[in-house]
């Protein structure tokens, strides 16, 4: 018999002595069966990532559909880390700046490189790109939509929630 591990959004209560799960009607039904049942706990710091959806959309479609604009448009053939050096300069305005590492001069970008980015910034610039390649009348698909695959989908459609028109779900964090 395999084991079901599941991870949830919650909070030790003021008295430490409990847990309060983020939306935990809709869950009721699934805790219900460990009532009473001793469980094995693991406590970790919860942090915006950058999600596989989000990763996979940049690496492919997203990506793909900039080579494309500027193969179409200039004739020439960029690469991956040219194509993201485009989006960081002229569509997202990041500006280049000369570091010292590791007793050498090297030129990065100021601010979050995609990698760095949480759900919501990463969001955010994808809006910027659909945006700044709109004005000049080139389409990127945007995401597939998600199906009700994990308990924060499943949280939202109980809610009404649907996502946005990118088809990314953002829970309610609460800021403490």
């Amino acid at each position: 018999m395999s084991e079901q591990s599941y991870q949830f959004v919650g909070y030790i209560n003021e008295e430490g002595s409990a847990i309060e799960l983020s939306h935990w009607r809709p869950l009721a039904p699934l805790l219900h069966k460990y009532k009473d049942k001793r469980l094995i706990v693991q406590i970790t710091e919860y942090k915006r990532h950058r999600s596989d959806e989000q990763n996979r959309y940049l690496h492919g479609p997203l990506v793909a559909s900039v080579r494309s604009f500027y193969l179409e448009r200039e004739g020439e053939h960029y690469e991956t880390d040219e194509v993201k050096a485009i989006l960081y300069q002229r569509v997202l305005g990041r500006k280049i700046v000369i570091k010292q590492v590791a007793g050498e001069e090297v030129l990065t970008y100021e601010g979050k490189r995609f990698s760095q980015m949480n759900t919501r910034e990463f969001s955010n610039a994808v809006n910027k790109i659909f945006a700044y390649y709109d004005t000049l009348d080139w389409f990127i698909p945007p995401p597939p939509p998600r199906g009700l695959n994990t308990v924060t989908e499943i949280v939202a459609y109980e809610q009404g929630y649907s996502g946005d028109e990118h088809g990314e779900f953002e829970p309610e964090i609460k800021d403490e």
